[in-house]
């Protein structure tokens, strides 16, 4: 642990000497130091953490203008799904943020090649929760520039996601038959409940949806470096993706 230790403390010092604050520089250096395998399990990650207890503690006195009285642990349970149901592979999320909408939808972009890269889109047993699996990481200025007030959090909110493309093998549906060997499938949440016009292309009725609360919310867990889908009004039935 000593060298793992020693790495992490030269990267924190490394970041804040390019701007970035201090939680930030312990978030980048666990996470870089666990992709290049020198934290090899929680428990090592765990003591890692502790060695900032200091800083903790700082933060407290600062905010009481006391010292402080004690330190104590506080246990939760965290819920978890330990089954999830693979619906196919990512390749696109058009998101709709604020902040660049003179842009129109922004998309998100995931490849298949090479296979040890692919993001995964499955779904909860009961079929109301979407989750991406995989390396869903985002550069923090992209983050900047998608929420400038709120890119430093811990949960970072981007934008409404208006579709949704993935690829997939189904073996049940009419229509062509290369679906059996798997296609691209591309679902605009809301489409069952506000139907476009034949045709039509473009965005359709955006404003509509979000009020309605059929849009997800895309989320940014900086911590776990991964993109969340928050909210929505879909469902996943055997056709697909329904809302």
């Amino acid at each position: 642990m000593a060298k793992t230790r020693s790495w992490v403390g030269k990267k924190i010092k490394q970041l804040e000497k390019e701007k970035y604050s201090h939680g930030e520089a312990i978030a980048i250096a666990i996470s870089e130091a666990k992709k290049y395998g020198l934290i090899k399990n929680p428990s090592e990650e765990a003591e890692l953490l502790e060695d900032n207890q200091e800083e903790a503690e700082e933060v407290a006195r600062g905010f009481h203008g006391r010292d402080n009285r004690e330190s104590f642990e506080v246990e939760e349970e965290v819920q978890y799904r330990e089954n999830l149901a693979c619906l196919g592979e990512m390749l696109e999320l058009e998101v709709f943020i604020e902040t660049r909408q003179s842009e129109g939808l922004v998309s998100v972009c995931f490849q298949r090649q090479p296979r040890d890269e692919i993001v995964f889109l499955n779904c909860s047993p009961d079929r109301k929760q979407l989750y991406l699996i995989g390396d869903t990481g985002l550069p923090d200025d992209w983050l900047e520039e998608a929420n400038p007030t709120s890119f430093e959090k811990d949960k970072v909110p981007i934008g409404y996601v208006y579709s949704i493309s993935y690829f997939a093998d189904k073996h049940h549906l009419t229509g062509p038959k290369q679906q059996k060997n798997g296609t691209e499938y591309i679902h605009c949440f809301g489409e069952q409940t506000f139907p476009a016009r034949p045709k039509f292309e473009g965005i359709w009725k955006l404003q509509e949806k979000i009020v309605s609360g059929l849009l997800p919310e895309m989320v940014y867990d900086r911590l776990n470096e991964g993109i969340e889908l928050i909210g929505g009004g879909y469902e996943v039935r055997n056709e697909g993706i329904w809302d």
